[in-house]
């Protein structure tokens, strides 16, 4: 049997012929103590990596959705969905189950279909329902936290109403403050395209 030692004694290769046969034997290098190897290294960092990519696909999308949510609203064109109302300013709260609730902001329009309370009790409601092409004093404003967009318009039956939305670009929320001619409410909701698909 003939071995060899590598300089250093560091690795050892042993050749020995049995019946016939060449065998071979490198073991392992042992790391010093405390050293990591390659591949330890890259198990270790994995998880960082998903964890940091994840974080960075949530900001990339709330950045986006920022941007859509400004665009839209710079366009004067969108749908506001109502999912509470309240009599203004002290009244108490209903929730809006009815998803047909809504009010479409168009260029040169706008089509209502809420409900409004009369009087002083939230029981008593009465449905404003009407389209409208005359609208006066319309302005967007960009703001610290998002958007104002305001307006007054006026009904078949010559009444007026003072619309008022606040959105909030981080949250989604927006805020309708409503002057009707016998009362001011306040709904909370939020805003989509017109035909219910983002770009």
């Amino acid at each position: 049997m003939t071995k060899w030692f590598s300089k250093g004694g560091a690795h050892a290769l042993w050749i020995g012929m049995l019946c016939g046969s060449l065998w071979i034997f490198a073991p392992s290098v042992a790391h010093p103590s405390g050293a990591t190897s390659d591949a330890d290294t890259l198990r270790t960092l994995e998880p960082q990596r998903k964890v940091r990519s994840s974080a960075l696909q949530r900001q990339l999308r709330q950045q986006r959705y920022i941007r859509r949510l400004d665009s839209l609203i710079s366009s004067d064109e969108f749908r506001f969905v109502p999912v509470s109302m309240s009599w203004a300013p002290k009244g108490s709260t209903q929730t809006l189950l009815n998803y047909y609730y809504y009010v479409d902001v168009l260029k040169t329009s706008v089509q209502v279909h809420l409900p409004i309370v009369v009087g002083r009790a939230i029981g008593y409601n009465a449905i404003a329902n009407f389209d409208t092409d005359t609208l006066y004093d319309r302005q967007t404003m960009q703001t610290e936290t998002g958007w104002k967009t305001l307006f007054i318009l006026q009904n078949q039956d010559g009444e007026r109403y003072g619309f008022t939305f606040t959105i909030y670009n981080v949250t989604g929320e927006v805020i309708l403050d409503l002057v009707a001619p016998n009362n001011m409410m306040r709904y909370i909701g939020s805003v989509e395209p017109l035909d219910g698909v983002w770009p």
